[in-house]
């Protein structure tokens, strides 16, 4: 028998970009939602609400974060590049951003500190998914980087 189930679950995450505000984010979500002839409620749509529209979504916002992003050529920055260059036994490239939606804007907010994360997963890892995967040579590079980044002197000035 063909059955059409009487709803639909979606789940979205947002990557944000620097200067993104989260809630701005959502706000164009929901509104993008609505344009397409949605109407919006925050809890179980009741008998006559559903009457009423003949489209529903109900929408469950999550507050987010802010995405933070450190300058590839501040001190903080030439310092991972010089450790990522020392554990890989040659000069490193810095991309220019990469990864923004890592809790990480609590840690620039509350400790006013600049922060860098450092990968070192292989680009095909499938990351998150069922066949996640990390090659043995990316692994034996990331201890060398964390023993490189351990063991040198990082910026003191806080940028």
């Amino acid at each position: 028998a063909n059955v059409v189930p009487a709803s639909a679950t979606a789940s979205f995450d947002i990557r944000l970009a620097l200067g993104d505000d989260p809630v701005a984010m959502l706000d164009r979500v929901e509104a993008h939602v609505r344009d397409q002839g949605y109407h919006i409620v925050r809890d179980q749509p009741d008998a006559a609400t559903r009457r009423r529209h003949p489209r529903v979504a109900r929408v469950h916002r999550r507050p987010g974060y802010r995405a933070v992003r450190t300058p590839v050529d501040s001190q903080v920055g030439r310092w991972a590049l010089a450790a990522a260059a020392a554990a890989a036994g040659e000069p490193a490239v810095a991309l220019p951003t990469f990864g923004g939606s890592v809790p990480l804007h609590s840690f620039v907010s509350e400790l006013g500190s600049p922060v860098v994360i450092t990968p070192f997963a292989n680009h095909d890892n499938n990351q998150h998914a069922a066949n996640e995967n990390l090659r043995l040579g990316n692994l034996w590079y990331g201890i060398d980087l964390m023993a490189a980044l351990l063991t040198s002197s990082p910026p003191r000035s806080g940028t």
